[in-house]
């Protein structure tokens, strides 16, 4: 790897990671932080308020943001499992469980 690389490694035998995804979600959660913690419309930062119908704020980018780098992990992550030999069956196990765990602590 070069000055100019973008992976870093995490130890012997780990994964391969692209920084730049992790820093794009990382900026991604902070941002939804910094959105969600204003005290009222009145009292915060315009482009920190969603727009209430027409027109477009900073605040209303953060979430289509999030959805985009998610759609972007899924598949990185996804080939990664894939080409160290998991079976495609045990993918699909494991997303389906974590999909019920969220739905569960999201009804709790």
């Amino acid at each position: 790897m070069g000055p100019t690389d973008t992976r870093a490694t995490e130890g012997a035998g780990a994964p391969l990671r692209l920084k730049s995804v992790d820093v794009f979600r990382g900026a991604a959660i902070v941002a939804m932080i910094l959105v969600n913690a204003q005290f009222s419309d009145g009292d915060s930062y315009r482009e920190l308020v969603h727009s209430p119908w027409n027109g477009w704020t900073f605040a209303d980018t953060i979430f289509p943001a999030f959805l985009f780098i998610v759609g972007v992990s899924i598949p990185l992550a996804t080939s990664a499992r894939l080409a160290r030999g998991e079976a495609r069956l045990g993918l699909m196990k494991h997303a389906a469980r974590r999909a019920l765990l969220l739905f569960a602590l999201g009804v709790a």
